[in-house]
């Protein structure tokens, strides 16, 4: 068991994407993490006020999230809070927020979000396929 441990430890310091494996920060890329991490949800002991996955493309599978992407929140209170993404491309906080906020995401070039968000849970809505959202947040 001891180098299991060891092992995992070594894969998420490398930020590599172990995709699917409850309790990392590369877990679950692409879904919605505000479903678990808010009150109520199985990861209530964990919650978010932000949480997403940045992709490259807007029709990315749920493994090909850009690491070292920079989203930047500004709140409508004038605070703002640059979030660096992992190995997945997730990136979360559980800083406080005064809603609705602002979001651009920045790589080689820089995305900004048109409509205020009422909410943090990013993945809600930036789905594949397209639900609520033109498909992933991402950032070519």
């Amino acid at each position: 068991m001891r180098i299991w441990v060891g092992t995992l430890v070594l894969l998420m310091s490398c930020g590599a994407v172990v995709s699917g494996w409850d309790g990392t920060p590369t877990m679950r890329p692409g879904e919605d993490c505000l479903a678990c991490h808010s009150a109520g949800g199985s990861a209530s002991a964990r919650r978010f006020t932000a949480a997403g996955t940045v992709f490259g493309d807007v029709h990315a599978n749920h493994d090909e999230g850009v690491a070292n992407a920079n989203v930047v929140i500004t709140d409508s209170a004038g605070n703002t809070l640059t979030l660096r993404t992992n190995g997945a491309g997730n990136f979360y906080t559980a800083e406080a927020l005064h809603f609705p906020i602002q979001v651009q995401v920045e790589n080689s070039q820089t995305m900004k979000m048109v409509d205020r968000p009422a909410s943090g849970s990013c993945n809600s809505c930036h789905t594949v396929p397209a639900e609520k959202a033109p498909g992933r947040l991402f950032v070519p």
